[in-house]
């Protein structure tokens, strides 16, 4: 495929952070310099949650306070572009000479070093603990909850219900790279470089698919079907989601184009849960 493959879905798992104590500094040419940033301990997801378990918006928040504090006026955000990637973007130059030797820029993406100040700038590749796909195609959810239910002989239905609802759909992901670097695609690879493959889901090297669901028992994920609508909007709802068993323990997964050992095709039962849905707000 000659075009470069864009993320149209996302998902999002929990992780723990426990902040370093400067888990970012930031350097001026003048003024108060440099400027530390600490990141609260806590249980984060990337992008998709609610601002106080956003990891971007718990930085930004902290990145704002301290610069508050310094009495300094510039504005520097992190975010999300459409690649998938994380960028900065600062109101005047500052430099992070760190980051991508510190935990915070290796969860973010950021590998390489920058010596000098910048205004803008792109991590090297996607944040842990997310997969952004495309190629989606999913059946409607289908409500589900625990009953005992029998038919008495004239037609009439008795039995109990239960009061705990779930919502499940076949989502079918397409053109996923089988592994890092095998295409130019902005997209999650299924699985991590095959020096990699030993240490799936505790590796630091490119995040994938299989790391994913190594980690994804007893998590429940946030889901976006549009990542371009819901990175850009604090209104647009994502859906909270479990990996269902089947899916951890044997994905179903073929090729996306026949014979050509590139692409793959994943199949994953999800399962919507309470509160079902959310916003970045």
């Amino acid at each position: 495929m000659s075009d470069q493959l864009q993320p149209s879905a996302m998902l999002a798992a929990p992780f723990a952070w426990t902040s370093g104590g400067t888990d970012l500094a930031m350097t001026f040419a003048s003024g108060t310099s440099p400027v530390n940033v600490t990141v609260a301990s806590g249980t984060y997801r990337v992008l998709l949650s609610p601002a106080a378990s956003d990891l971007l918006a718990v930085l930004n928040a902290a990145i704002a306070s301290a610069l508050s504090t310094a009495s300094r006026s510039e504005t520097i955000t992190f975010a999300m572009n459409a690649a998938g990637l994380v960028t900065i973007t600062a109101s005047a130059a500052v430099t992070m000479s760190a980051l991508h030797s510190g935990t915070l820029g290796a969860l973010l993406g950021f590998t390489s070093g920058i010596a000098g100040s910048f205004t803008t700038r792109t991590a090297d590749r996607m944040p842990r603990h997310v997969a952004l796909l495309c190629g989606q195609a999913s059946a409607p959810w289908a409500p589900t909850r625990e009953m005992a239910v029998e038919m008495a002989a004239g037609g009439t239905t008795y039995g109990v219900m239960g009061t705990q609802e779930t919502h499940e759909t076949d989502a079918v992901f397409a053109f996923i790279p089988d592994e890092p670097g095998i295409t130019s695609d902005a997209l999650t690879p299924w699985a991590p470089t095959k020096a990699n493959l030993s240490t799936v889901g505790s590796h630091t090297g490119v995040w994938s698919v299989r790391d994913m669901l190594r980690l994804a028992i007893g998590q429940t994920w946030t889901f976006a079907h549009d990542y371009q609508a819901v990175r850009t909007s604090s209104t647009e709802r994502f859906d909270y989601v479990t990996v269902h068993h089947d899916t951890i323990r044997a994905p179903r997964i073929t090729r996306s184009i026949p014979d050509v050992i590139r692409y793959t095709t994943w199949t994953a039962k999800l399962v919507r849960v309470s509160p079902y849905t959310g916003v970045r707000a």
